[in-house]
């Protein structure tokens, strides 16, 4: 098998009310989405993050077709598994050279998933049951994206649609941080939970005081309170003083960096994203490492409907405990792919077609493109 032809997309929706984080704004949602054949005509979708900055996009797209293409003429492969492997090892060099390996290990990542959506496709199988002939056909999810602005009423428009854990964006003004806390823990339910996402956003210098500060709440999880690169001796310190459990991954890049993390007793939850890292072939792997510490996975993710089907996917084989990361804000490069497997916000119920379960891009969507390039490799 080989791929013959390669068309990529870049698109992006408009937002009304600003997603922040502690690292910027996001006055957009993007998506760099490629469609790809391969010799036996079956095409296949995969998604290669870019949710921040947007730009991005345009620089993975024209690496693509202007760069990566010239890898793929001589790939053959039989497996995802084999194509990732081959793929890796033709650029080592280029990646040493450049000194782009995120960039280049998010188009691979985009790449895994769409070969992986042509295997299910000639195989006449999902890819969760490919994975593991018993996964389940839904996964458990909870509400992310949630802003400091007008809190608690995000977080009970969540509890309308169904969601029973909510995800607060911190690290901003500690203050204006803890009152968000305290004001949804207030309110929540007997059944409801809730977690925070520090997006790195506390330095080592000082994170410290904040854990101690916020050991009054009761919290599912921390979510990457620091830099994801901070030596294991500051994620061992912090996890020692916290009373609530860590979780991170989204920002590590390499197998043995998982490991190191795996063995902090007090980190539970582990977070990779198939778009940015790894796609199916590598992360399939981690989550077996994942369930050897007795961690949990619980995939990250922030893109389009392509990237959270592919997560559900690999959830749902891998991990019954761990549950989908779903943004709740307005984002149809995300809905439109996802009409009937997000139609209770409790759960992600997974298509049984063939692949992905995707068959083209939806035509409500197309609108929202920005340029597109197509190329034919020989």
């Amino acid at each position: 098998m080989k791929i013959t032809n390669i068309k990529s997309y870049i698109f992006e929706y408009p937002i009304k009310n600003i997603v922040v984080t502690s690292f910027g704004k996001m006055k957009s949602r993007p998506a760099l989405i490629i469609e790809i054949k391969n010799s036996d005509n079956i095409t296949g979708f995969g998604e290669i993050w870019c949710n921040f900055p947007s730009q991005s996009a345009y620089y993975k797209q024209n690496l693509i077709h202007g760069l990566f293409t010239n890898y793929l003429k001589d790939i053959e492969f039989n497996s995802p598994k084999e194509f990732y492997n081959k793929i890796n090892a033709k650029l080592s060099i280029m990646l040493s050279q450049t000194g782009d390996q995120g960039i280049f290990q998010n188009i691979i990542a985009g790449f895994d998933i769409a070969v992986w959506d042509i295997f299910g496709k000639k195989n006449l199988k999902p890819i969760n049951k490919i994975l593991n002939k018993n996964a389940n056909i839904f996964v458990k999810t909870y509400a992310s994206g949630i802003n400091p602005k007008n809190c608690l009423k995000t977080v009970l428009d969540c509890r309308k649609k169904g969601f029973d854990k909510f995800k607060l964006k911190i690290g901003f003004d500690f203050k204006s941080d803890e009152k968000n806390i305290q004001l949804i823990s207030a309110n929540l339910k007997k059944n409801e939970e809730l977690m925070v996402d520090v997006n790195q956003g506390w330095e080592t210098t000082n994170s410290e005081k904040y854990f101690k500060k916020i050991n009054k709440y009761s919290l599912k999880w921390i979510e990457e309170p620091i830099l994801a690169s901070s030596k294991i001796k500051f994620w061992k310190k912090n996890s020692n003083i916290s009373k609530n459990v860590i979780a991170c991954g989204e920002n590590i890049r390499n197998l043995d960096d998982f490991i190191k993390i795996l063995k902090i007793k007090k980190i539970k939850y582990i977070q990779p994203d198939i778009c940015k890292w790894g796609g199916f072939s590598e992360i399939v792997e981690l989550a077996i490492k994942i369930k050897f510490y007795k961690k949990i996975y619980c995939p990250h993710f922030l893109g389009s409907g392509i990237g959270l089907i592919a997560s559900a996917h690999l959830l749902s084989s891998s991990d019954k405990n761990g549950f989908l990361e779903v943004d709740i804000n307005p984002n149809p490069l995300r809905s439109e792919f996802c009409k009937k497997e997000l139609a209770d916000g409790n759960v992600f119920k997974i298509s049984q077609m063939p692949g992905l379960g995707i068959l083209r891009i939806p035509n409500a969507i197309k609108k929202y493109i920005k340029t597109s390039e197509r190329t034919k490799i020989n």
